[in-house]
């Protein structure tokens, strides 16, 4: 005689594959649990990212990816109680997720309904009693969990990891992407810019990426901007300063800053600054020595009257050797370019270059705390900041963005993220062979200079590199 079970009283099987006592078992499992149940798994393993695990205990789905979502529905503050019925979790919203799941037969897409969003949990999870409600069918078999529809047909795989199964691939970030970003990412994004500008900016539409940033979410503090902002009292009366210039390169104001304490990673130890008054657009050069000033600038003149097919009328300065020098004075008097250059020991009347001084170092400051990196890194976040800045509103150009007015165009900042990122920089085949990985481990930290791409840091060969094709990790920090 065959096989026969015990529970269903049916041959050709034994009670331990019988599919009825496993379907009644979870069934009860499931009807014990009256509130959302996520095993205490969840909180102790390391993020993973771009990852679901399929739990059989939870009777729901939840996520903690806040920028993945669509469809969002914000809560007031639910506690969950999870699996030990003593543990809760923060629950702040309620929304779907569109993901596609890496497959063994292809890229499949999956919509997970009413998802919990749980900024403290650090793994996403998949209710196995969601699926079973949608009408879906779990098999196990060597380490791999099945999952098909009613009909049998396959759907798609979950592998397992440890003691987890898990569900590997990414968001479906066409429809999600910049929809539901909170305004401390996009504040890092921006290289920890006053959380006021970007408020302006998203109500007067100054630019392209902030389209449906909410705006009524309480930022956060920042703890990198309390260290690398902190500054004194002022007793000096506040003093407002008018544009008084009517067009692009009506006036430039100019300022050297340095030296500084240690040198950057290209051996520079001053940056020259130069700031269009009308569209307050900067550009910033690092500089090895004070010589240097007067080769930068003339290229710099000879660029941008081309680029905008205008002269430059006059130019600010301080009272340094550097723009006193016999070569600098005779450029500007053979241009008809008129020179105005502040007393000695005033550096205040060129506020306009001193003051992107301060804003600019506090901001570099505050990356390198962010980020963990060396101050010998200054010249890479302050040259992101820069690329930033031109692409933020100033009170003083009516809402509009510096790019804006330089270009005639609304720029975009789509492509900016968070200084300090992880990265993985993806390796040519020509540069590797059949069993080297295919991606290095890297730093982001800014964006290519005179072409499209960012620049990353490769730690294991202490360079700094410009690339197009990489994947950032967008909450992991190096």
């Amino acid at each position: 005689m065959g096989p026969f079970c015990d529970f269903c009283s049916r041959k050709g099987h034994d009670a331990s594959k019988c599919y009825k006592k496993r379907n009644k078992e979870r069934k009860q499992v499931f009807a014990s649990e009256t509130s959302f149940c996520g095993t205490n798994q969840a909180f102790g393993v390391s993020k993973d990212w771009d990852q679901f695990l399929i739990d059989t205990a939870a009777t729901s789905h939840f996520c903690y990816e806040r920028d993945w979502f669509k469809n969002f529905k914000e809560l007031t503050t639910t506690k969950a109680l999870l699996a030990d019925k003593k543990s809760t979790c923060e629950v702040k919203g309620i929304v779907d997720v569109d993901f596609i799941v890496k497959d063994i037969k292809g890229n499949v897409k999956i919509t997970l309904k009413d998802v919990f969003y749980t900024p403290n949990m650090r793994r996403n999870l998949i209710s196995g009693a969601r699926m079973d409600i949608a009408g879906l069918k779990i098999i196990w078999s060597n380490n791999v969990m099945r999952i098909c529809h009613s009909n049998n047909e396959y759907f798609f795989s979950a592998f397992r990891r440890d003691m987890f199964y898990i569900v590997s691939g990414y968001p479906l970030l066409d429809s999600v992407m910049y929809t539901s970003v909170d305004l401390n990412l996009i504040h890092k994004r921006l290289c920890h810019v006053n959380i006021p500008i970007i408020k302006d900016m998203c109500k007067n539409k100054s630019v392209k990426g902030l389209e449906k940033v909410n705006i009524k979410i309480d930022n956060e503090s920042c703890i990198a901007c309390n260290v690398g902002k902190a500054t004194g009292t002022s007793l000096k009366k506040n003093y407002v300063y008018k544009r008084v210039t009517k067009s692009i390169l009506d006036k430039v104001h100019m300022d050297l800053w340095g030296p500084a304490p240690v040198n950057s990673l290209g051996g520079s130890k001053y940056f020259l600054s130069i700031i269009d008054d009308f569209s307050r657009k900067i550009d910033v050069f690092t500089l090895k020595s004070k010589s240097e000033v007067f080769s930068i600038f003339k290229e710099y003149l000879s660029r941008v009257q081309r680029e905008l097919g205008r002269k430059l009328k006059s130019v600010g300065t301080d009272n340094g050797m550097e723009f006193g020098h016999k070569d600098f004075v005779t450029l500007l008097r053979d241009l008809g370019i008129r020179i105005e250059r502040t007393f000695v020991y005033t550096p205040e009347l060129n506020g306009i270059a001193e003051r992107f001084n301060r804003s600019s170092m506090e901001a570099v400051r505050t990356m390198l705390q962010d980020s963990g990196l060396q101050p010998r890194f200054w010249a890479e976040p302050l040259h992101a900041y820069v690329h930033t800045k031109n692409r933020c509103s100033h009170k003083l150009t009516e809402r509009k963005t510096p790019m804006e007015i330089w270009l005639g165009h609304k720029p975009s900042i789509r492509h900016c993220r968070t200084f300090g990122s992880l990265a993985y920089v993806y390796v040519p085949i020509v540069n590797r062979n059949k069993i080297q990985p295919k991606a290095k481990i890297g730093t982001l930290v800014g964006y290519a200079v005179k072409r499209r791409g960012y620049r990353v840091l490769l730690p294991k060969e202490r360079k700094v590199v410009e690339i197009f094709t990489l994947k950032l990790m967008k909450r992991r920090m190096a």
